[in-house]
């Protein structure tokens, strides 16, 4: 190979190089490069990763506390599954 092309190439990452650096686990990884969800390069039946991927794959999963805060109106998570939180009643 020549010196760009095996430059090239030690920029790609597999499934498992990136699901390392990503810190999450392969599997999850492998769900959504099948559900197309996550950006990534296909040569053949490969997929393959490059720096740029990773960086919008964290940016997507990106949230504001504000945000965050906005969607639950503040109200946490175990809070909002007690049925008084949502206005329902409660099944005996």
């Amino acid at each position: 190979m020549g010196a760009a092309l095996m430059e090239v190439a030690a920029q790609l990452f597999t499934i498992s190089e990136a699901a390392v650096l990503l810190h999450v686990p392969e599997g999850w990884l492998q769900k959504k490069v099948s559900a197309q969800s996550v950006p990534h390069t296909r040569l053949g039946k490969h997929v393959r990763f490059t720096h740029d991927h990773l960086q919008r794959i964290v940016a997507a999963g990106e949230t504001s506390t504000a945000a965050a805060a906005e969607r639950t109106n503040g109200v946490s998570a175990r809070a909002r599954r007690r049925p008084e939180a949502t206005g329902r009643k409660a099944v005996a």
